[in-house]
């Protein structure tokens, strides 16, 4: 792994990982590099892993893990208790019908 000045040096900018506090890991990388290793760099941000996104070597857009992230809900999921009342299935007022149909007014 190669320090940022070296990096630039070699006309390239690497991956370079600083520790900040003790908890978090913020990573500097490349867009180049970013385009290529996507896939690990998102699993490195789910884990908690910051990334700074680096565009010639100035940051320009940071990763990082979505607070609070929700589980998918279930599609369809049945309300427990309730039951469709049998006054749903009765015919509408002929009123409301033409309106539906466009024969008359509400």
């Amino acid at each position: 792994m190669l320090t940022d000045a070296a990096a630039r040096r070699f006309g390239r900018v690497a991956e370079t990982t600083n520790v900040v506090y003790n908890v978090v890991t913020l990573t500097k990388i490349n867009i180049r590099e970013l385009k290529a290793n996507l896939s690990s760099v998102i699993e490195r941000v789910i884990a908690g892993e910051t990334v700074t996104v680096l565009k010639r070597s100035e940051p320009v857009a940071e990763l990082r893990p979505v607070a609070g992230r929700r589980q998918p809900g279930i599609l369809g999921h049945p309300l427990v208790g309730f039951t469709v009342p049998e006054a749903f299935f009765d015919a509408l007022p002929e009123d409301i019908m033409a309106a539906f149909e466009g024969r008359g007014k509400l």
